[in-house]
């Protein structure tokens, strides 16, 4: 205050305005001859505030009747001139008029003004009060508790926003009641109003839910229809809350919020009181934020009927909104703004058992937005359970069926689950088929010739291939973009199979078809460069030229200006591996890095993307001999990949090799082996005893046991490398060679 007349400290109610005018009044009170405390929610409580000090004080000549509020003002003005060096507090203003008389005085000490209001400018500098910060949340609850559980204190910070009243409240209910945290954050689900308007608060004279209570009382009768309006609102997300939602769609509404939501006059009268209220925050005229804290109590306040049909309105509502192809990934980042409400709608609807074909749709719109934004398990969840509440209603939506089935196979085929993946695809193609839907069944033929290849079930890859391009053809359609589809099928079982030449000619039949659809620099056209350039990298030839088409895919996708893509930390990746391939090592460790920040944008640290940058970057510390290094980032690849897929998984697996490579460096062959036959049996299990997948960890044991002596385990190895090999000469041809070469070159 030292540069400043009259501070304005401004935020919504409950993060602590008034406590800090306190503690500012107490820390400070040598500076001043007094302090002056004027409860101002209005002109009465402003005079009457005054009147309580003079009576106090015995001044009874300002104690006289008073005939007009103009003559109380007045004499309240002159008494403030002459308190020169005073502190003079308004707490709880809420309208500029109300106190500009007392400002515009000759009184020249100190002021602050605490308020919800945050329009103070003109006669005060303004300073906004926030929640706070989520270590000062923890300490106000853990500070005279040393057996906080820490994970659980987290929760209950998250659960009250870290808004200083509601902590108070929390410490204040623990210490009375002797709960644990836990216990009271399962008080709060079940009675989250009745809890917030308890515990016995020593700085504060209102509760979280007294106060909410007040200020929706007043609002609404300054402004008919506007709680109903905040309630709708408290079931969506709390941030970037578009109002289009409900602007757009006003069918719903009574008379009242309709009037609020046409008339211009009307919904800027809305934006004023939410202003002047703070119990929301207006980003712009049409985003709002609300606290999570003030949803929760709002919805609390609603009876479950009436909820329930707010429910199916907002679902209705944002479903208008919030649908998209996610094939089209420009239209991801403008959907972002909609997935948290999309998931906040589906919580509270399936808390309320509200669940309808509507509801259906949006879960699986937002497991498809997790989908094509990589995060594969995330998007699990919403398929799987889309799945269930399908089946529950006994809804007979074909579309709606087949693309939760269709999407459901396709994320597990992703995550390399491979089993589940086939199930589902192939409920996906059964209704297809039933209802001869010929597009529907071009998509999933060519997604289950991926799984098939990926299996290495390469007939049935295939006929699934055949049969997508057979109904291709009777559809008489030269020019249908589903030829892509299969182009680019065709390309994956090339490349499953080890025939990257093939695969590359049939990804550039894929980019031809594409011409005819898409701009040059469409980012499918990019997917695909990166793919061919993964080809010439898998081929171990031509790197000049995957070079050249990795730097392409990177300009273009640089050219949509997305805060995160997936495929440009793919494309450095692959790139890096190039570079490592040439010998590069540091800027291909540059690359990794880079991907890896790019995905730390948006994924979370247990992903299996994140697992594999962190396996590369530990590929670059192997090359260089740094074993230590070198470690330590593939035991933290390991974890990720543990912890996503559990134990048997083929890239646990593949981790498990890469450790024992690091030990056969060392020259600790029998740590190496102890690696290596763990990997074998995961492969065993997941591809078959006789899959030509496990030939190569198969013919790491083989060399690591001669080089121990062990000829007898070695033998049986390499023989039965040997009889997998020859089952598949076509393509198992190189390794059934470098077999016949060891068995010779150690007379096995």
């Amino acid at each position: 205050m030292n540069n400043s007349k009259c501070v304005a400290l401004y935020g919504m109610y409950g993060v602590g305005k008034t406590q800090i005018a306190i503690e500012y009044a107490y820390r400070e009170s040598k500076k001043y001859d007094s302090v002056i405390w004027i409860n101002s929610e209005s002109i009465s409580s402003i005079i009457k505030s005054f009147n309580d000090i003079f009576y106090t004080y015995k001044l009874n000549e300002l104690l006289s009747d008073i005939e007009t509020e103009t003559d109380a003002k007045t004499r309240i003005s002159n008494w403030l001139s002459k308190k020169r060096n005073s502190l003079l507090i308004f707490d709880n203003a809420i309208l500029i008029e109300d106190i500009y008389d007392f400002i515009a005085s000759n009184f020249s000490g100190k002021i602050i003004i605490t308020s919800r209001n945050p329009n103070w400018s003109s006669i005060a500098t303004e300073l906004e009060i926030f929640v706070m910060k989520r270590d000062e949340s923890k300490l106000v609850i853990s500070k005279n508790n040393e057996k906080v559980n820490l994970d659980e204190l987290e929760k209950l910070c998250d659960i009250l926003g870290d808004l200083p009243l509601a902590m108070e409240q929390a410490r204040a209910y623990l210490s009375e009641t002797g709960l644990n945290i836990s216990e009271y954050i399962n008080r709060i689900k079940k009675h989250n109003t009745i809890i917030m308007s308890k515990g016995n608060l020593i700085f504060y004279e209102e509760t979280v839910a007294s106060t909410l209570d007040l200020i929706l009382e007043k609002i609404e009768i300054l402004l008919p229809g506007i709680k109903n309006i905040l309630e709708y609102i408290s079931f969506l997300g709390s941030e970037d809350i578009p109002v289009d939602i409900l602007k757009n769609n006003i069918d719903f509404f009574s008379e009242e919020v309709k009037r609020i939501l046409l008339d211009d006059m009307k919904y800027d009268e809305m934006l004023t009181i939410f202003r002047r209220y703070s119990v929301l925050t207006v980003k712009n005229t049409d985003t709002f934020t609300i606290h999570r804290l003030v949803q929760r109590l709002i919805r609390d306040s609603i009876d479950v009927q009436r909820a329930t049909v707010i429910l199916e309105h907002s679902t209705i509502l944002l479903n208008k909104f919030y649908n998209f192809n996610g094939k089209s990934f420009e239209l991801l980042g403008p959907h972002t703004r909609f997935l948290t409400h999309g998931m906040n709608l589906i919580e509270h609807s399936l808390e309320y058992d509200c669940i309808n074909e509507d509801l259906i749709s949006l879960m699986k719109t937002v497991g498809e937005h997790h989908f094509y934004l990589s995060l594969f398990n995330d998007a699990k969840v919403y398929f799987l359970k889309s799945h269930e509440m399908f089946n529950k209603i006994n809804c007979a939506e074909f579309e709606l069926e087949f693309e939760i089935l269709y999407y459901t196979g396709y994320n597990f085929f992703r995550i390399g689950e491979f089993n589940k993946s086939k199930y589902f695809l192939e409920e996906a193609i059964s209704i297809a088929e039933k209802e001869n839907n010929h597009s529907s069944l071009i998509n999933a033929y060519c997604i289950h010739a991926s799984l098939s290849g990926q299996t290495d079930d390469f007939d049935a890859a295939e006929l699934f291939l055949k049969k997508a391009k057979e109904l291709l053809e009777s559809l008489n359609d030269v020019n249908s973009p589903l030829f892509i589809q299969t182009s680019n099928g065709y390309a994956e079982l090339m490349k499953s199979k080890g025939k990257y030449n093939e695969a590359i000619t049939f990804y550039h039949e894929a980019i031809l078809l594409m011409d005819e659809y898409f701009d040059k620099n469409n980012r499918n056209i990019a997917i695909i460069y990166i793919n061919i350039a993964d080809c010439y990298l898998q081929a171990k030839k031509s790197f000049t030229e995957a070079k050249k088409y990795l730097e392409s895919s990177i300009e273009i996708l640089g050219s949509y200006s997305l805060e995160y893509d997936p495929e440009i930390a793919r494309a450095k990746n692959t790139l890096g591996l190039i570079m490592l391939e040439e010998g590069n090592i540091t800027f291909s460790r540059e690359l990794f890095e880079e991907a890896l920040e790019e995905d730390e944008k948006q994924l979370d640290r247990v992903h299996y993307k994140i697992a594999s940058r962190l396996n590369n970057i530990g590929l670059t510390y192997s090359k260089e001999e740094n074993y230590e290094k070198a470690m330590k980032y593939y035991l933290e690849a390991l974890e990720i990949n543990e912890s996503l897929y559990g134990r048997f998984h083929h890239q646990v697996a593949i981790q498990l090799c890469n450790i024992a490579f690091l030990y056969t460096s060392q020259n600790n062959l029998k740590k190496s082996c102890e690696y290596l036959t763990e990997a074998l049996k995961i492969e065993e299990t997941i591809f078959g005893r006789v899959s030509l997948k496990i030939l190569d960890t198969k013919i790491d044991l083989v060399v690591n046991y001669v080089l121990l002596g062990n000829f007898k385990l070695a033998k049986l190895h390499l023989n039965q490398s040997f009889a997998i090999a020859k089952l598949d000469k076509v393509n198992g041809g190189k390794q059934l060679v470098l077999i016949q070469g060891l068995k010779k070159k150690f007379n096995l």
